[in-house]
């Protein structure tokens, strides 16, 4: 142990001591009543010169005493001496350089500077002892400045990071570089972590060294940088998406990938594409990931609930962030989310806000904050996802019409195949057999069928079909409109007796009833075809396509004319056959004041007689009639009788007057035509109307009787009976009118019969029966000679 002559500061410190007995730097510090630094060079400098000894105790303390044997010689006039035995220059008292005042100066100088700075500045000795710190690394680590001083650096520091510091120092000293700089996350006492960067170098001192280190607060400049870096990752997941955007063939796949990086991106539990209904109502889970198995692909969102995060999304033209669903005052679910535990969440809307496709969601179990980043990331993605959706529905639209294009041309081909088939049928069944033949072998179309209602039980029968094997037998399809089977296509066409068509059978709920049957058959589309004559309906015809979004408007267009052609077709057959068939139903009516009795202005025992009755287009008929003398007034009481509109011709004969009256779709006989009945007889006396059809045994004659009974609720039915008609009543001639005439040709020569054409003098001439039958008279002699020379063919050969 030396005995060197102290200078008067460490002569102070040592006479706190009591020989054996060891205080702790901060009672050392309160009883010399300076800073802890400099209280801890002292005692530093008196265990290196020996007239003190220390130990570390504790985590972080440190103990000092002086020996029990040891002399301190404190000769203030002599000079001071450090323990090497040189002269201590703070010992003088002169004010040269290098004297205490000007040392204690410099000192203070140094330490003003070290406060002033914004970086904390500490000092550590080669034991890990702090043996100075400044304001600004006292309050980065929340820690008073007299606690450090003195302490270790793992009181400070995790041993991760102590390790870390250690290395570098040994780099130092091995004079590999003059600094290192060390970023670690620090924790402060209240558990507030921040990241420091510290640059420091060593310092020589008496041989030894000490590290001085300065340290920076880089939290904030680490967290922009953590965020550029997630921006940057995100943007390239943006852009990587985008690629796969342009080079996928499905869009499926495309939104599936979607949802996996937006989870895996975002750090969620769950992501959702949904897609919107044609209706705006509901939303399908379409793609997702996350969600308990056999969700995607079936749950449905309500899109108009005011409490589904959806509909809120849909409403708004922002994206929507829940950060806790719980606490919502706007939003509590869907059940969707509910029932996944959802707690927070970013929605977005796929496509334009005024017409959206659909909605891109990402949700956690957990309640976070998310950035503007994030919100931003997703909206990137939906908008991607958004173009991706237009570009796939733009070439499928092309691809639609393409095809559309093609099965447009092919229908046109059908139906001029169709036209003529029917024509050369001569019976209702092969008609409807021959339509769903060609409809079924055409490329655009997979099977059709035919079917007609059943009155009694209101079910749907087939009466013919093309192409399709078991899907029929598993089907049953009703016109009750309170039979959730009556609403699909044929329900609809039957009650309406217009085309429906159902483009999207998938998507179609009307179809739920056939679910099974339709997934099955692999048809996706559908269009039901009313063939509707004047007033009647013969049935539905059915065409069903493999194509999703078939039958567009002029597709439609097409089969709706093809309903009104075999229509037409069936009705002129079962025209034929009611007038070719021995048997006939024969329905006889008494209809009282047909005329009212105050408008009869005619002779007692006087009648008029409908001789014939000629059908026009537009539901509009000739009525061709004779009467007695003195009937004018009681004919034109008859016209006027006709509520809709009506057009009455009057000549004058010798002995009797004849009338043409024109009228527009009148009730009954609109409903005997549309069957293919006659008016065997029709006799007008004193007002009352005797009215006598015939109707083929196939008729459900039940349809006339009520139309009848409906236009006229007094009449009285006198028979209801099927007759055999003589083989005189069926004639040649009568047989070459129906099989050999067309409509037009025979209408032409009934209208000059009735009209007088063929009378002596003519009661009116070509103009007037042409003008009657709203055609030019050159049209009206080509379909009268026509006839004419059909009738000559058959009584002359």
């Amino acid at each position: 142990m030396t005995n060197a002559t102290l200078s008067d500061a460490l002569c102070e410190t040592v006479s706190v001591f009591d020989p054996g007995v060891p205080q702790t730097t901060a009672e050392v510090t309160d009883a010399l009543d300076v800073g802890r630094r400099s209280t801890y060079t002292r005692l530093q400098r008196l265990v290196e010169s020996g007239h003190l000894e220390t130990k570390k105790v504790g985590a972080n303390a440190r103990v000092w005493w002086q020996p029990p044997d040891t002399a301190t010689p404190c000769d203030a006039s002599a000079p001071a001496t450090d323990a090497s035995g040189e002269t201590d220059d703070r010992n003088g008292t002169a004010p040269t350089v290098g004297a205490p005042a000007d040392r204690d100066r410099a000192v203070d100088r140094y330490e003003t500077i070290l406060e002033t700075v914004d970086e904390g500045i500490y000092v550590v000795d080669e034991a890990g002892t702090f043996t100075h710190a400044n304001e600004a690394y006292a309050e980065m680590i929340g820690v008073p400045r007299e606690d450090i001083i003195g302490t270790d650096v793992a009181s400070v520091v995790n041993d991760r990071t102590a390790d870390r510091a250690k290395r570098l120092e040994a780099e130092l000293v091995a004079a590999d570089r003059s600094t290192a700089v060390l970023e670690t996350e620090l924790e402060c006492p209240d558990g507030e972590t921040w990241v420091g960067e510290a640059t420091f170098a060593l310092m020589d001192v008496n041989g030894g060294y000490e590290r001085i280190g300065a340290v920076r607060d880089v939290t904030e400049r680490r967290e922009r940088e953590r965020e550029l870096e997630v921006r940057m990752q995100q943007q390239s997941i943006v852009a990587d998406l985008g690629q796969r955007a342009l080079a996928s063939e499905s869009l499926d796949d495309l939104l599936r990938d979607a949802t996996k990086v937006v989870a895996e991106t975002l750090g969620t539990d769950y992501c959702k594409v949904l897609e919107l209904d044609d209706a705006g109502d509901s939303l399908r889970l379409r793609e997702g990931v996350g969600w308990d198995d056999g969700v995607v692909g079936t749950a449905t969102v309500s899109a108009v609930e005011n409490a589904s995060q959806a509909a809120h999304t849909l409403s708004t033209e922002r994206p929507v962030v829940v950060e806790d669903l719980d606490a919502h005052e706007a939003i509590s679910g869907p059940e969707l989310l509910t029932s996944h535990d959802v707690a927070s969440g970013i929605s977005t809307v796929l496509g334009p806000y005024d017409d959206p496709w659909g909605i891109l969601g990402t949700h956690a179990t957990d309640r976070r904050e998310f950035t503007e980043h994030d919100v931003t990331f997703v909206q990137s993605i939906a908008n991607t996802l958004a173009s991706a959706i237009e570009r796939a529905e733009y070439e499928t639209e092309l691809v639609r019409n393409r095809k559309d294009v093609d099965a447009l041309n092919a229908l046109h081909e059908v139906v001029a195949e169709v036209t003529d088939a029917v024509v050369d049928q001569s019976t209702r069944d092969a008609i409807e057999a021959a339509v769903c033949e060609h409809l079924a072998a055409a490329d655009s179309y997979a099977f059709a069928w035919f079917g007609d209602a059943d009155g009694a039980s209101q079910t749907v029968n087939v009466r013919a079909s093309a192409g399709v094997d078991d899907y029929l037998d598993a089907v049953t399809i009703t016109v009750d409109p309170d039979d959730e089977r009556s609403d699909g296509p044929t329900g609809r066409a039957f009650r309406t007796e217009t085309v429906h068509i159902s483009r999207d059978i998938r998507s179609d709920s009307r179809h739920e009833p056939w679910r099974d049957a339709t997934d099955e058959a692999g048809f996706r589309s559908s269009a039901a075809i009313p063939v509707v004559h004047e007033d009647a309906t013969y049935g539905v015809l059915n065409v069903y396509s493999e194509r999703p979004y078939a039958f567009g408007e002029r597709e439609r267009e097409v089969l709706g004319r093809l309903g009104e052609i075999v229509g037409h077709a069936i009705a002129a057959t079962e025209r034929k056959r009611a007038l070719m068939s021995d048997d006939v139903v024969e329905l006889e009516f008494q209809i009282r004041d047909f005329v009212p009795a105050d408008e009869w202005a005619a002779p007692a025992d006087a009648s008029v007689v409908f001789e014939g009755v000629v059908p026009m287009d537009d539901d509009e008929f000739l009525l061709y009639g004779r009467g007695m003398p003195g009937t004018h007034e009681a004919i034109a009481a008859l016209a006027d009788g006709y509520s809709n509109e009506s057009s009455l011709t009057v000549r004058e004969r010798t002995e009797s007057v004849v009338f043409e009256l024109r009228v527009a779709n009148p009730p009954v006989l609109s409903a005997v035509a549309a069957v293919g009945g006659d008016v065997a007889e029709a006799v007008l006396e004193d007002g009352d109307l005797r009215l006598t059809l015939h109707l083929s045994p196939s008729v459900d004659a039940r349809r006339v009787i009520d139309e009848v009974e409906a236009v006229h609720p007094d009449v009285q039915m006198l028979r209801h009976v099927q007759v055999t008609r003589s083989r005189e009543d069926v004639t040649a001639v009568s047989r070459v009118l129906e099989t050999e005439l067309t409509d037009r040709q025979q209408h032409a020569l009934e209208a000059a019969y009735y009209a007088g054409y063929f009378e002596w003098p003519r009661d009116a001439n070509a103009e007037a029966v042409a003008g009657s039958l709203g055609i030019a008279p050159p049209t009206f002699h080509q379909h009268l000679r026509k006839a004419e020379k059909g009738v000559f063919d058959v009584l002359f050969s």
